[in-house]
């Protein structure tokens, strides 16, 4: 397999250079394929729609010529289809969506990775690791191994949920998983009595809109905790009884936020 990440092919040499790395029935595979600009992204619809790849420029040392590729699989990944080219996501034959993991999955990566590491941890732990990730691996992750730098610090062999409260509060992050900037952009929109905009959510967090959209805003939308409005961000119903019943973090959660 011939690996890349979308942002790396940057223009349509690059693009062509890691097309002509093909052979017979290569499999060749974007990561975050949503990351390539509109040159790369014609290049790449050319060699799929045509099975040729355009030549051109000097890094090639030739006039522009058309070269015929061989068979090959183009696997590709994104978060952002909508960021592609109709045409080029036309010419894909599967499209396949994924899901978050849930819980019980969460709990079988978590088992597997204390295994291999030989962690001794409590019964219980792994679920409440679980409940704060939300429903992202690479979180429940990186709170378990927090947890397990907890319990060496005071020299115990075992995790138990003290460590995982212990982290919780190192980590800045509740019950639900919701990081520090999550639970002030829920207590901002809590202290108003009208939908908050966006201008105003970015001075009070200090952050940019990007930021705000795609890394804020996510899981809370997701979680059903809140609603974008035309004028700004509201809580549901389910975000009120979260703000009134989640005032400190690493409390144990009775229900999940996903649920």
């Amino acid at each position: 397999m011939i690996e890349s990440l979308g942002q790396n092919l940057k223009t349509g040499g690059a693009m062509a250079g890691f097309l002509m790395g093909v052979s017979e029935r290569s499999v060749l595979f974007i990561d975050e394929i949503h990351g390539l600009k509109l040159e790369p992204q014609m290049q790449l619809y050319r060699a799929l729609a045509e099975g040729k790849v355009f030549l051109s420029g000097p890094s090639f040392g030739c006039a522009p010529a058309l070269l015929q590729l061989p068979p090959f699989t183009l696997l590709a990944a994104t978060t952002e289809e909508f960021r592609l080219t109709k045409p080029l996501r036309d010419r894909f034959e599967m499209i396949l969506r994924f899901d978050f993991y849930g819980k019980e999955e969460i709990v079988r990566i978590l088992q597997q990775h204390a295994r291999v590491r030989n962690w001794i941890i409590e019964d219980g732990v792994l679920e409440q690791v679980a409940a704060r990730s939300k429903g992202i691996p690479r979180h429940a992750l990186r709170l378990l191994g927090t947890c397990h730098r907890v319990a060496r610090s005071i020299d115990c062999t075992t995790i138990n949920i003290q460590h995982l409260t212990d982290a919780c509060v190192l980590e800045q992050i509740d019950a639900f998983g919701l990081d520090s900037q999550e639970q002030a952009y829920l207590r901002i929109l809590a202290s108003a009595s009208s939908p908050v905009a966006p201008t105003i959510l970015t001075a009070r967090l200090e952050l940019p809109l990007g930021t705000l959209r795609d890394v804020v805003e996510s899981f809370l939308l997701r979680a059903g905790l809140i609603e974008r409005m035309n004028r700004g961000g509201v809580l549901t119903e389910k975000g009120r009884a979260y703000v009134g019943i989640n005032k400190s973090v690493g409390a144990s959660p009775s229900s999940s936020a996903s649920d």
